[in-house]
């Protein structure tokens, strides 16, 4: 898929909402859900309604996936960490 249809299928999403029982990748601020720490922008299956999203809660998720999941939270917990430091914060 190209950039573009990914944006334009985004922005269709955004504008008029995930159809009833469908939900949509999303990148947001993460509450906490699926194991992923508070605050961190992350990739999460969300529903969208009135440009508002939604985390969608409760997904089954295989062993595999949790792994994947793990691996990309830290990852991006030593960047923020490096990008920190770089930074003086």
């Amino acid at each position: 898929m190209s950039g573009a249809s990914a944006i334009r299928d985004h922005i269709k999403d955004w504008w008029h909402g995930t159809e009833p029982t469908t939900w949509t990748s999303m990148g947001v601020i993460s509450d906490g859900s699926y194991d992923v720490p508070e605050g961190l922008f992350f990739s999460f299956p969300c529903t969208t309604k009135y440009f508002r999203y939604n985390i969608v809660k409760g997904l089954k998720l295989s062993n595999n996936t949790r792994s994947h999941i793990e691996k990309n939270v830290n990852e991006l917990k030593s960047e923020k960490d490096e990008a920190n430091k770089i930074l003086g914060v």
